[in-house]
């Protein structure tokens, strides 16, 4: 755990009138008193219901000094993705 304190960050959204989207993130963070920078990638389709096909992403593109073990390798990430097909709107 800790506080993140965000840097700076870049955005890009693309996607087209069918509902279709992906957002690219990347920050430069302050974890600690370490600098990090991640890519995020966030992407799906937008209906009434809410988000079908969410995916999220995001990979360690530089972990600058930071220790092993309080942030991801460089290079290494995770996927998040809804389990049944749809991040609902509640």
């Amino acid at each position: 755990g800790g506080v993140i304190d965000v840097l700076q960050s870049n955005c890009k959204i693309a996607g087209n009138n069918e509902g279709h989207f992906t957002v690219l993130i990347n920050t430069k963070n302050k974890v600690a008193d370490f600098e990090v920078n991640r890519l995020f990638v966030i992407s799906g389709k937008k209906t009434p219901a809410g988000i079908e096909d969410y995916q999220q992403g995001m990979i360690m593109l530089d972990k600058g000094e930071a220790p092993e073990g309080m942030v991801e390798p460089n290079g290494k990430g995770r996927v998040i993705f809804e389990s049944d097909g749809l991040a609902a709107n509640n």
